[in-house]
C-alpha cells in the first residue's frame, strides 16, 4: 500500500508531513493510515488496521484488528476488534472517489 513508513509497521499515506498521529496515540503495527484521517487524543490502534482515507476515530477509542472504510467516524471510546466499520452509503462515496 502506497505511503511512509513513520514508524516500524506504521505507514502513513502523504508522508511523514501528513501525519495524523499524535504524541499521546499508541500505535502497534501493521497500521496503514489512508489520507486525510483525523485521530482523536489517547486513541490505540493494535495491528493489523486500516484507517481509509478520510477516516475518523474518536478520542479514547481502541482499535485492534480492523479496518474502517473511507470517511467512516468511529464515535469516542469506541472498542472495535475484529471488525470492518462502515458508513451508510459507502458504496456510492467510494465510486465518487473513483471516478
Amino acid at each position: 500500500m502506497a505511503g511512509e513508513e513513520v514508524s516500524p509497521g506504521v505507514i502513513v499515506a502523504g508522508g511523514v508531513g501528513g501525519s495524523p498521529i499524535k504524541e499521546d496515540t499508541e500505535v502497534e503495527g501493521p497500521v496503514w493510515i489512508g489520507r486525510d484521517v483525523q485521530i482523536g487524543a489517547d486513541v490505540r490502534l493494535m495491528g493489523p488496521v486500516v484507517l481509509g482515507d478520510g477516516a475518523q476515530v474518536g478520542k479514547r477509542a481502541q482499535l485492534r484488528e480492523s479496518i474502517v472504510f473511507p470517511g467512516t467516524e468511529v464515535a469516542a471510546e469506541s472498542i472495535l476488534i475484529g471488525a470492518i466499520a462502515g458508513h451508510s452509503g459507502i458504496l456510492q462515496s467510494m465510486r465518487s472517489r473513483m471516478v
